[in-house]
């Protein structure tokens, strides 16, 4: 087994562990046969804000190390502190929620922007090593994840300054963050692995593109792929017509940007049938057999 994979299957053990005890240290109690709901919700409330985060980073981490089949000794030791770092999310969470003063809040704001840093290290390194003769998807990288990247941090300083005059106000932050996190890095993370399967000179159309047409574009490029993993008939032909339309662009054009998504549609759609030709097989065998 290569390195790389083994890296990958202890990272999604850890980040199955850190879930796993986030579920056992839930403090659900019945006294007297009643429950205080109050606790509940706050104990659910935690669990829900833990799991948002760091289901987050397993979805990024799985996304970015999918580009290569090999990783240098230099992003084996980021990846083994970054999960260092993650495992201690749990515990502050709970530390900011049960006693919610200037130093618990300040804590997990310190800890949130570590891991941050330490996963986007990450995440540039491996399109480093992937892409050291396609100097524009660093290009790609940064006009996806750089908005963020640049708004997370600031916001982040912020409300590590906020948590330390105003505790209560940063936690409400602190626990709305993750959760839009989750929302927004899902789709960048679609719209990069659609973009990297672009040719150069897609590539090239798409660092072009204005915020407001990479907007229109990342929907339709995973719906693209939703249709793709159902072998959908029609996948790419509505993909064409929907982004023709969105970015009034022709054809031809869309063809040429995604010409290895089409490839994997058509071979997708040869495989498909070759399965409906084996499944009809099989049901002529048994009703022969009746």
């Amino acid at each position: 087994m290569k390195i790389k994979e083994r890296l990958d299957t202890l990272s999604d053990a850890i980040i199955a562990i850190i879930i796993t005890i986030m579920v056992l240290e839930m403090p659900i109690e019945v006294k007297n046969g009643e429950i205080n709901f109050a606790d509940l919700f706050q104990t659910i409330g935690i669990f829900i804000v833990s799991f948002c985060f760091v289901a987050n980073i397993w979805y990024q981490h799985a996304v970015v190390f999918a580009e290569v089949d090999e990783v240098s000794n230099k992003i084996i030791v980021m990846d083994l502190i970054l999960m260092m770092f993650l495992a201690l999310i749990p515990a502050f969470t709970r530390l900011m929620t049960t006693d919610t003063v200037k130093e618990t809040v300040v804590m997990y704001g310190i800890l949130y922007v570590i891991i941050i840093y330490i996963f986007r290290g990450i995440a540039k390194a491996i399109i480093h090593q992937k892409y050291t003769e396609k100097s524009d998807m660093q290009k790609v990288y940064v006009a996806i994840y750089g908005k963020h990247n640049t708004e997370t941090g600031l916001l982040m300083l912020a409300l590590i300054i906020l948590g330390w005059f105003f505790p209560k106000i940063a936690l409400v932050f602190f626990i709305i963050i993750p959760i839009r996190s989750f929302i927004a890095n899902s789709a960048d993370n679609s719209e990069f692995t659609g973009v990297s399967q672009m040719d150069p000179k897609g590539t090239e159309a798409f660092l072009k593109m204005s915020q407001k047409d990479r907007e229109k574009l990342k929907p339709l490029i995973l719906t693209l792929r939703r249709e793709m993993a159902r072998r959908e008939p029609d996948a790419w032909e509505n993909f064409t017509e929907d982004a023709e339309e969105a970015l009034d662009v022709s054809e031809e054009t869309i063809l040429r940007w995604f010409h290895r998504y089409y490839e994997d549609f058509k071979n997708g759609r040869r495989a498909g049938k070759g399965h409906d030709r084996v499944a009809g097989k099989e049901r002529l065998g048994r009703q022969d057999r009746k």
